[in-house]
């Protein structure tokens, strides 16, 4: 049993830990990066359920220093994404704006605004906003 609460906390420390390098290096996409960080939470909890029943059944099979290490690992494989999660709430979400610098999008608001001298030119009007 002890061999299996290590197992499992170890699991869900490389689940959590291990997704934003491998989304870096080209190894994982984003969308499965972000699903293995989100069962890494899941992995973290049942790692914390299978020690409490290691501790409270099994009392004779378990150690003070693999207690500590399983609680450390499932402990940072679930609050980790959890103050992530705290610390994106606390600010304003992301606007859909555009990057495109090559061929940005017409600002609607401009179209009436603008008047080209030559049609088929780049117009640019008082505030900034581009028409083809």
């Amino acid at each position: 049993m002890k061999v299996l609460v290590s197992l499992v906390s170890l699991i869900a420390f490389l689940m959590v830990v291990l997704p934003g390098p491998l989304y870096k290096f080209g190894v994982v996409e984003l969308g499965t990066a972000f699903a293995g960080f989100r069962i890494g939470v899941y992995v973290g909890g049942a790692a914390l359920v299978l020690l409490l029943v290691q501790v409270i059944f099994m009392r004779k099979t378990a150690t003070v220093s693999s207690t500590i290490v399983a609680v450390v690992f499932a402990g940072i494989a679930i609050f980790m994404p959890l103050n992530m999660m705290d610390k994106a709430k606390s600010v304003p979400p992301i606007h859909d704006i555009s990057t495109d610098v090559v061929n940005p999008p017409i600002c609607s608001y401009c179209t009436t605004a603008c008047r080209c001298a030559k049609p088929s030119g780049l117009c640019r009007s008082r505030n900034g906003c581009a028409t083809a």
